[in-house]
Order: C-alpha cells, then structure tokens, then sequence
C-alpha cells in the first residue's frame, strides 16, 4: 500500500529513425526538442527499415544510442541493445517448404553469435533469447 499518487507523463513527439540493412551503418537523426529547466518530458523513437525480411522471422539489429544534449556537451550513451525490427508488410499467404542445411546452420551461427552478445552484458529482448534458444535446439537437419 501506498500514498503516492504519480502522474505518468505523456509521449509529447514520435521520432522515425530508418534503418539499413547494410553492416556497420550509422543512422543519425537530428531533432529539435525543447527541454524546460525542471520540467519532465517523455520521447519515443520508431524504428524502421525497409529491407525486406520474413514476417514471421526475427529481423535483428544490434543498436547503440548516443544523445547528445544541447549539442555541447559529451553524448549520453546506452548499453548496445539488440532489436527485432518488424517488418511494415504484413504476408497474405505463404508456403513454406522447410529450410535448407546451409540456412539451419547459418541461423543457428547467428543464435549462438547473438546469445554471446546478451551473455556478455547486450541487452536483448526476453522473446528474441527464447527464439534463439529453440534454433539452438532445432535438429540440424531440415
């Protein structure tokens, strides 16, 4: 039980950053976003990217975020993270005949890879370990 009583601040601006496909891209985004003295303000960035993968699959990204306030002072940095970012389209239909050995072991060099990087200390989204984990344990045959 409590007494205090919170007011949740609203998102004030939604900001669409476009990703690439291409390794070792940097997206930048600059916006302008008014901050008063002792005033709280809430933000959102919207991940986007227009490489074509497959709906129901994971499409990772490992991001690191660098805020640079006031544009004098050094950059606020956060722990790389690895993102599931989900395709715009959304699939009619689809056959799926079953996977090939070269993409089973390609998909499971990846899990192992990503899985290192969350042990390691990257953030990485509850759902996407589980994902992962089940590659790993997926015969390796198709």
């Amino acid at each position: 039980m409590t007494d205090r009583n919170h007011q949740i601040v609203d998102v004030s601006a939604t900001y669409d950053v476009s990703l690439s496909e291409k390794a070792g891209s940097v997206a930048r985004k600059k916006i302008h976003h008014e901050l008063k003295p002792q005033e709280t303000d809430r933000i959102r960035f919207k991940l986007r990217s227009k490489f074509w993968a497959d709906p129901d699959g994971l499409s990772l990204y490992l991001i690191e975020i660098n805020v640079h306030f006031n544009e004098e002072t050094a950059p606020a940095t956060f722990r790389q993270t690895i993102v599931n970012v989900r395709p715009s389209h959304i699939s009619q239909a689809s056959f799926f005949g079953g996977y090939s050995p070269e993409t089973v072991t390609n998909n499971k060099a990846l899990a192992r890879e990503v899985l290192e990087l969350h042990a390691g200390g990257v953030g990485v989204e509850d759902y996407v370990v589980g994902a992962l984990e089940s590659w790993m344990l997926a015969p390796d045959t198709p």
